[in-house]
């Protein structure tokens, strides 16, 4: 989902949390992704991962075919509009959207 301006790991694992999803990963910045399970195409070193997030710079929001993964599982919602720090698990390449953007000659 195209979360913007706002992206930041709290936005994205409280979105992932209403939908039911054990894990949010947020990518390019803009980008947060939902899921069950991760890491099917491998963990990159941490320092792959240094876009900004737009909606709190502290963190960072992973980079272009970089996921930056969290659990939500262990996120628990302190109320209705903020979370406690979600537990970081690593960074993923993401061939499915590099597979994408490669087009034959």
């Amino acid at each position: 989902m195209m979360m913007g301006s706002i992206n930041s790991p709290s936005e994205c694992v409280k979105y992932c949390i209403s939908k039911g999803y054990s894990y949010a990963g947020l990518q390019a910045a803009k980008w947060c992704h939902c899921g069950n399970s991760f890491g099917r195409h491998g963990k990159v070193q941490d320092s792959e991962c240094s876009m900004k997030c737009p909606g709190d710079n502290k963190w960072t929001c992973g980079n272009h075919f970089r996921n930056e993964v969290y659990s939500s599982e262990s996120a628990q919602v302190a109320s209705c509009h903020q979370i406690t720090r979600p537990m970081y698990i690593g960074m993923t390449v993401d061939v499915h959207m590099i597979k994408k953007s490669i087009k034959p000659a």
